[in-house]
C-alpha cells in the first residue's frame, strides 16, 4: 500500500506545478519573447499581440524580462506536466 500512498502524493505535486505554471503563462497575455544572439550575446525583445514590431528589453527592465522568461519556461513545461499527470492517473486507475 505504500506504493499508492507514493504515486497519490507524486500526482497532487504534480497537478500543483501544473496548475502554477498555468497561473505564470498567463502573464503578460499579448506579450511573446523573442531572443537573438549578437556578438556571442544574447538580446531580447518582445513582441506585442497584434503588432508587427519588435522591442528590446533593456537594462532598465528586469522585471519585465523576468516574467516574460518565467512565461516562456512555463510554456514549455506544461505540455510535460499533463503528460505527466495522465501516467500518474494510469498508473493508479490499473494499480
Amino acid at each position: 500500500m505504500r506504493i499508492l500512498e507514493i504515486i497519490r502524493e507524486e500526482r497532487k505535486k504534480t497537478a500543483m506545478l501544473l496548475a502554477n505554471f498555468r497561473k505564470i503563462a498567463e502573464k503578460y497575455p499579448q506579450k511573446q519573447l523573442y531572443e537573438r544572439m549578437m556578438n556571442g550575446e544574447k538580446r531580447y525583445y518582445y513582441k506585442i499581440e497584434g503588432d508587427p514590431k519588435r522591442y528590446y528589453i533593456g537594462w532598465k527592465q528586469p522585471e519585465l524580462l523576468r516574467g516574460l522568461l518565467e512565461k516562456k519556461n512555463a510554456l514549455e513545461k506544461i505540455p510535460l506536466l499533463e503528460e505527466n499527470l495522465k501516467k500518474l492517473d494510469a498508473l493508479l486507475d490499473g494499480y
